[in-house]
């Protein structure tokens, strides 16, 4: 059972990348994949219950049984909104039904008591900033892509954040994203000898500008590859390189098979050769310091981390001043004066429940006499644009306050998560992008900051990681002295 439950990574992830591109399949829609995300959800509610014991008759009719049938109401909720929309009368009151039933299956819990006591201020973050978009959705046309936008964006990102990393092991989440990032770069990298060409309806094609790339001097095509801009491959590649790394110490420090990382070591390498022909230097920066983080973690330990986090956040902050102050030759794409012009917007203007789905360049243009039309190309800005100051806090507490905790309170936090939600909230600085879509980067991020959130929380996770590794050997340790001591 645990191995079908991985299983749903693959079509999961392998799903939005193909949702990234022009691909064309009658069943690769977004409702599709969250009714198979439902079934997930109520299969691994199940299974849980079963390992754990608590699948007696009481809490078939109490929790589980009700899951399932609110499983299944939203799948039918999502059939009304996809075929009719949302039509009075009684609109608001059906909002906030399908924003209850939601939040339910994202709470309920084979040990609520436990789970509860470790999540209940993400789980209310999410909630804000959820109602946040949602308190909009009744002001909107019946039928408007708007709201099937808004509820199953919301959706998606609630089943990513709090029901996928529960039944998911994180190596097979660090394997597939490494694998499909690693096909995605195998696949493209023929373009540079033999030219564009398309393969199983999916097109392979270079980006038209050319730019002189770093360390090697020569001129080069952006990799496009599949997607429709390089910063998505970008965005793939960032969390391929980093996903490799992961799994490749894991599988040094954890697996008694004799060089067995060396094939994650390899995807690690195309999977950065990859992210550096991209030219993403969002991606470039978030893998940096993901994989900083997580040295300071392999050479100095669990105690380190804060010291350097700490540094490798200051130096990232000099590093921006000195672009911002133009002391190197790194181009900024305009992004610090689409930035000013967003916080100008939320302050001049503030909201606690933002103006809804709207494009987030309109609100800049006041403030703006070059790059009209951009949106802010960061997350956060985009967020407090649309969802408010309610929303836009409550998405912080999500990110970098999930990540925070992480470094500064949880003594056994799984540091590999940590380092890659680091690298994500820093990602999302500098891209277009939030966790409240349904692009590959997006889900993929949701994920990770979901893994962080539930670190520790039932039910645990099977991997055994590098702290349960060294608690299991102090134990080990432990019973061999009371055994000498017989």
């Amino acid at each position: 059972m645990k191995q079908l439950l991985n299983f749903f990574s693959i079509v999961l992830l392998a799903s939005v990348i193909l949702m990234d591109t022009s691909f064309e399949a009658k069943w690769l829609t977004l409702s599709n994949l969250l009714y198979a995300f439902f079934v997930f959800a109520a299969i691994g509610f199940a299974w849980h219950a079963y390992r754990t014991n608590n699948l007696n008759f009481t809490f078939a009719l109490t929790w589980l049984i009700p899951y399932i049938l609110v499983c299944l109401l939203l799948i039918g909720a999502l059939l009304a909104v996809n075929e009719s929309g949302v039509a009075n009368p009684g609109r608001v009151a059906k909002f906030g039904i399908v924003y209850l039933l939601l939040l339910f299956v994202l709470a309920a819990n084979a040990e609520p008591l436990e789970f509860f006591r470790r999540n209940i201020v993400y789980l209310l973050a999410f909630a804000i900033m959820l109602g946040a978009f949602f308190s909009h959705l009744p002001n909107i046309a019946v039928g408007s892509g708007l709201v099937r936008f808004a509820i199953k964006s919301g959706t998606l990102m609630g089943l990513a954040l709090f029901v996928f990393p529960r039944y998911v092991s994180r190596d097979a989440f660090f394997w597939t994203i490494s694998v499909l990032s690693a096909t995605v770069v195998t696949l493209s990298l023929p373009m540079y000898l033999f030219g564009e060409y398309t393969l199983f309806g999916l097109s392979f094609q270079l980006w038209g500008t050319q730019t002189t790339m770093p360390l090697i001097g020569f001129e080069f095509r952006y990799l496009q590859s599949i997607f429709p801009n390089p910063n998505t491959t970008g965005g793939l590649t960032f969390a391929g390189t980093v996903a490799a790394a992961l799994a490749a110490y894991r599988s040094y420090a954890d697996s008694s098979v004799p060089a067995v990382w060396i094939l994650p070591g390899m995807m690690f390498l195309l999977n950065g050769f990859g992210l550096y022909l991209s030219y993403s230097r969002a991606g470039w920066l978030a893998a940096g310091i993901a994989l900083s983080l997580y040295g300071v973690y392999v050479l100095f330990g669990r105690n380190a981390l804060p010291i350097g986090f700490t540094a490798i956040i200051g130096m990232t902050g000099l590093f921006l001043l000195a672009i911002f102050l133009s002391l190197i030759g790194i181009s900024s794409n305009g992004r610090f004066t689409l930035w000013g012009a967003g916080l100008q917007a939320i302050l001049n203007d503030p909201s606690l429940f933002g103006a809804g789905l709207i494009d987030p360049s309109e609100p800049l243009e006041p403030y703006l006499t070059q790059f009209r039309g951009f949106s802010p190309h960061n997350s956060y800005i985009s967020i407090f644009l649309r969802a408010g100051l309610l929303g836009g806090f409550a998405y912080l507490v999500l990110t970098f306050g999930s990540v925070l905790d992480g470094v500064f309170r949880k003594p056994g936090v799984d540091a590999g998560i940590l380092a890659f939600a680091s690298g994500c909230a820093i990602h999302q600085m500098f891209e277009a992008y939030t966790l409240f879509q349904y692009t590959f980067i997006a889900v993929c991020g949701a994920i990770v900051f979901g893994y962080l959130i539930l670190d520790g929380s039932p039910p645990l996770d099977e991997v055994t990681s590098v702290s349960s590794l060294t608690s299991r050997l102090q134990a080990n340790r432990k019973l061999e002295t009371w055994s000498n001591r017989q």
